[in-house]
């Protein structure tokens, strides 16, 4: 499995996926996104970004990363 880099504490980092059950506020979702999950401030907290979100912008302002 490949390995996501976190470079500012070296905690895991995971892609998961986010239910809309799960969120604040509640109906924030409509369906089940996949996210990336990066803990921070020694394990306590953490953050969850959208992955598709972060795919949508590496297409539309950095398509040359995607040519590998």
């Amino acid at each position: 499995m490949i390995k996501i880099h976190d470079y500012a504490e070296g905690l895991p980092v995971e892609i998961t996926t986010l239910n809309p059950k799960d969120t604040y506020p509640e109906g924030l979702l409509k369906r089940p996104r996949l996210v990336i999950k990066a803990l921070n401030e020694g394990g306590c907290n953490c953050t969850l970004v959208d992955l598709i979100d972060v795919l949508r912008w590496v297409k539309e302002n950095k398509p040359e990363l995607l040519e590998e």
